[in-house]
């Protein structure tokens, strides 16, 4: 009596695409198919019967190419010796020949073809008008459609021939010229690209009245020493309460939020700091805020943390086990855990 696999310990039971059951792998908890005669007894017994039935002697070496496959060649001596027999019995013969006449001619109720049909010139008649892709057409359905696709084109060609002429009629003329004022160089006429710079000198006390400069003018880093013409910038000419002749501006602040810490879970934590270039940060701190919104740390160079390392993307910062960040405080996610003060290079 053989033993089904469904009736096996640790087996996924019959269904979807296995019918009969299937073996699982063991995850570390003990839920695997075991390797036991329960499992696999039946299998060998299958192999060493179909031996013994075929007489023949196991050779003692693994199954393959070099050893021959005796399990196979069993198989084969098997099949001759105890189905060949009835194979070729007249009434198998003359089934197989039925369902090969039958495979071999087009069912007139509908069928599929599996080669070309040569029709020796004659005509397909009586087809139903076609209404989908892969489908025959008849021959009107053929002159409709060429007459459609002729009083298409002729539509096209006009609406082409109207948008050309509009184009044409809104287009500038490359003899027109762009001249550059004062203080601009550059211009010329329309048959090529042109491009329109400040000349050297071109701005003047001027352009730069008292507070026409201002930080929204400015974009961050823009404006660097060797685009302001020496002594031409002076303390009347820029907002005291942006810039002064006395100010360093060779240090920059950029302010990046620190997002969804779980400082209770975890005791490192990276957030990216936009910058270009990662050499140019000189120092980084940290103000992080608990669950509650109202309680403010500061966080860098304290006992409770420390910011380790920075790179081209990401500050990596650290906050002490057991210490004061380790508490259910600070666990909220998502959450905007803090505020980074990244001080760099301008």
């Amino acid at each position: 009596m053989a033993r089904s696999l469904a009736s096996k310990t640790n087996v996924t039971p019959p269904g979807g695409n296995y019918p009969y059951g299937r073996i699982k792998d063991n995850t570390g908890s003990g839920d695997g198919t075991p390797v036991d005669e329960g499992v696999y007894g039946d299998i060998h017994q299958f192999f060493e019967r179909l031996m013994a039935l075929t007489s023949t002697t196991a050779n003692a070496l693994p199954e393959n190419t070099a050893n021959t496959f005796q399990y196979i060649t069993a198989l084969i001596a098997f099949i001759n010796t105890y189905v060949g027999s009835g194979v070729g019995s007249e009434a198998a013969t003359r089934a197989a020949a039925d369902t090969a006449l039958d495979n071999a001619k087009v069912n007139r109720s509908g069928d599929t073809m599996s080669g070309n049909l040569a029709m020796g010139g004659n005509k397909v008649t009586g087809l139903a008008a076609s209404t989908s892709n892969g489908e025959s057409v008849r021959h009107e359905q053929l002159t409709v459609e060429a007459a459609t696709r002729a009083a298409d084109d002729a539509t096209e060609a006009s609406t082409r021939a109207a948008a050309d002429t509009t184009l044409t009629n809104n287009k500038a003329d490359k003899a027109i010229t762009i001249s550059a004022g004062t203080g601009i160089t550059g211009g010329g006429d329309l048959s090529a690209n042109r491009s329109l710079g400040i000349a050297n000198g071109g701005v003047t006390a001027t352009q730069l009245a008292s507070d026409a400069v201002t930080t929204v003018k400015i974009l961050d880093a823009n404006v660097t020493t060797a685009k302001i013409l020496d002594a031409n910038v002076t303390d009347v000419k820029l907002a005291s309460k942006f810039i002064k002749s006395a100010d360093n501006i060779n240090y920059l602040t950029k302010e990046v939020s620190v997002e969804d810490w779980d400082m209770d879970a975890t005791t490192s934590f990276s957030f990216p700091h936009g910058l270009p270039d990662h050499d140019k940060i000189v120092s980084v701190s940290i103000q992080i805020f608990d669950d509650t919104g109202t309680t403010t740390i500061y966080y860098l160079n304290s006992r409770n943390g420390s910011v380790d390392t920075w790179d081209n993307v990401n500050i990596n910062c650290y906050r002490t086990p057991s210490g004061l960040f380790d508490s259910t405080l600070f666990d909220t996610v998502p959450y905007t855990r803090g505020i980074a003060f990244i001080i760099y290079r301008a």
